[in-house]
């Protein structure tokens, strides 16, 4: 019997292969964000091709990004929260790499027009590299 298989050829699946994590932030628990607001974060999402199980949501009015470094995330996205404590603050819209985590800021939910959905598209196609 010939024992010169490797292991990429035992595991061909890529079940263990783990997305990075994404964080999404709300000034308000989850249970407090109406319907609509939940479908339209749900859509936002999709349109990256993440869904609402594959994100970690936290609810913060205001936070340091230092703060969730024990989350370990690769993303975080901001909804109508405030990020303190910055050298420089963040530009809405723009994703921008923080303690080596790209963040993207954006007005709540339920304030995001159609302007700014355009916005958030453009900075999520770049931030998701879409």
């Amino acid at each position: 019997m010939n024992n010169s298989y490797t292991v990429e050829s035992l595991y061909q699946e890529e079940l263990y292969v783990l997305n990075p994590k994404v964080l999404i932030i709300l000034p308000m628990p989850w249970e407090e964000v109406d319907e609509s607001d939940q479908l339209l974060l749900a859509k936002i999402l999709g349109s990256v091709k993440i869904n609402l199980a594959s994100v970690q949501i936290l609810a913060y009015a205001e936070f340091r990004i230092n703060d969730l470094t024990i989350y370990n995330p690769s993303k975080i996205l901001v909804f109508g929260s405030r990020i303190s404590d910055q050298k420089a603050p963040i530009k809405p819209y723009q994703p921008s790499i923080e303690n080596k985590v790209t963040v993207l800021q954006a007005d709540s939910l339920h304030q995001l027009d159609d302007s700014k959905k355009k916005s958030l598209w453009t900075a999520l196609k770049e931030m998701f590299a879409i």
